[in-house]
C-alpha cells in the first residue's frame, strides 16, 4: 500500500516545510530526514494524573505509568474511592472503560463483588481490521511451550473473503493442550465481529471444537464460517490421533 516503516527511531526535531509540509529529523542508528505533507501523532494516551494531587486523598499512583492503583474490585488505596477506565488500566478501549465504570459503581454499592471477567477484546479499525484477545502467539509459546496448538486459516480459504477481495489476512486461534482458547489474532475486514464468538467460548470455558460443524451450523458464505472450518479441522485432527481414528485408518487400509 505504499507504506514504509522506520522502526527504532526517535523524532529529534520538527520544522515547517514549504507550503503546509513538515520536515522531521529522526535519530536511530543514523540520522534521517523525512519530508511529509501531514503529521499524524498516534503515540497513545497516558493518564493525566500528575497534577491532581491524588496522594493527598490517599490515592496511590504508579510512579512510572501514572496509572491509579486499584485492586480487583477497582478500589483505590483510599477505601471510599474507586477508579475506572484509562486512568487505571493499560487496556485503553472504549468498550472496556465503559464496562469498568459499571463495575466500579456496582462495587461501590455492593463492596467485594470483584471484576467478573478478564477476557478483553482488542480491535484496531484499520483496513483490514485487526482484532485479538488473550495471549499473542509469542506470549502463548512462552507460557505453554510445545503444548501450544495454533489453528490457522488464511483469508484466501474463506469464500466470503475471496468474493470481497480480502485475501491478505488470516485467522489464528491459540489453544492449550486441552483444546481451550488462550488467545486469538484475526486480520480481515470483519475481524471485530468475528472475534465475538471466541470471546463467548473463552468466557464460558468452552473447548474450541464446540464451534465445529458437529455442534454449531454457521451461515455460508460468511467470514465467521472460518471459525467452523478451523474448529472442524482441530476436531478431525483429534479424531485421527484417537484410538477410534487409528482403527478407522487401519480398517480403510485393509479394505
Amino acid at each position: 500500500d505504499g507504506i514504509d516503516l522506520f522502526r527504532g527511531r526517535a523524532v529529534a526535531a520538527k520544522k515547517s516545510a514549504a507550503g503546509d509540509g513538515v520536515i522531521l529529523t529522526a535519530k536511530g542508528k543514523e540520522e534521517k530526514t523525512f519530508t511529509c505533507s501531514v503529521l499524524l501523532v498516534a503515540s497513545g494516551r497516558r493518564p493525566h494524573t500528575s497534577h491532581m494531587n491524588l496522594e493527598a486523598a490517599g490515592v496511590q499512583v504508579d510512579t512510572r505509568s501514572r496509572l491509579i492503583v486499584v485492586n480487583k474490585q477497582l478500589q483505590t488505596t483510599a477505601e471510599h474511592i474507586y477508579a475506572a477506565g484509562d486512568c487505571c488500566t493499560l487496556q485503553q478501549f472504549t468498550h472496556y472503560a465503559g464496562i469498568m465504570g459499571f463495575w466500579a459503581a456496582r462495587n461501590l454499592l455492593l463492596p467485594g463483588s470483584g471484576v467478573p471477567t478478564h477476557v478483553v477484546p482488542r480491535v484496531t479499525f484499520t483496513s483490514p481490521e485487526v482484532a485479538s484477545v488473550g495471549m499473542t502467539e509469542e506470549e502463548a509459546r512462552s507460557a505453554l511451550g510445545d503444548s501450544l496448538r495454533v489453528a490457522s486459516l488464511p483469508n484466501s480459504h474463506n469464500e466470503r473473503a475471496i468474493c470481497e477481495g480480502d485475501l491478505h489476512g488470516f485467522t489464528d486461534v491459540f489453544l492449550d493442550k486441552k483444546g481451550f482458547i488462550v488467545g486469538a489474532t484475526l486480520v480481515c475486514n470483519r475481524a471485530g465481529e468475528m472475534l465475538t464468538e471466541l470471546l463467548v467460548a473463552m468466557e464460558k470455558k468452552v473447548p474450541f471444537t464446540q464451534l465445529s460443524w458437529t455442534h454449531v451450523i454457521h451461515p455460508y458464505p460468511t467470514y465467521s464460517f472460518s471459525m467452523m472450518m478451523l474448529a472442524s479441522d482441530v476436531l478431525r485432527e483429534d479424531f485421527d490421533k484417537s484410538m477410534a481414528g487409528r482403527m478407522s485408518k487401519w480398517l480403510v487400509a485393509r479394505s
